[in-house]
């Protein structure tokens, strides 16, 4: 799996970095144009597609988050799979976790899990396991998933 991961990441950073020039175009790429900041929903739902391609069965983790030790993390979006969270944006919070690509056991103390934890107790308008979904009302991210896929295969 964390081959999977990485490779998807990096196979993201490049459309985003070097060949932007060929995406910019499709729906949705203005969310990643900051990669990874403000990007989690887009990313993170791309990369547990993918992963759910491979095999894994991947949950998509929201949080609404009002944690008074990250209040710079307001919602936030990432990935449950194997008994691990899994989040490619998570640098774009550098005062808690600098990690690239973060994979980290569920009940390990850091960031997601302390969030993860306080939004549940929250209920439903702070938290929600959701469905894997590259779409918004008006758009969908298919395309440039594809593109994204094509890439990460070929690493």
């Amino acid at each position: 799996m964390k081959a999977h991961i990485h490779k998807f990441r990096n196979a993201l950073v490049k459309v985003i970095d070097t060949e932007s020039h060929k995406y910019c175009h499709l729906p949705r790429w203005e969310e990643l144009n900051s990669f990874p900041f403000g990007s989690c929903d887009i990313a993170n739902n791309m990369l547990a597609a993918y992963l759910s391609q491979k095999g894994f069965k991947p949950q998509i983790v929201w949080c609404n988050n009002n944690h008074v030790n990250y209040p710079k993390v307001k919602s936030h979006v990432w990935i449950d799979v194997e008994g691990k969270f899994v989040d490619i944006t998570v640098n774009q919070f550098p005062d808690y976790i600098n990690d690239r690509v973060h994979i980290a056991p569920k009940n390990d103390p850091n960031m997601l899990n302390e969030i993860y934890k306080h939004c549940k107790k929250q209920g439903h308008h702070h938290f929600r396991l959701q469905e894997i979904d590259l779409s918004t009302r008006t758009s969908s991210a298919s395309a440039l998933y594809e593109e994204v896929v094509k890439i990460a295969d070929a690493l």
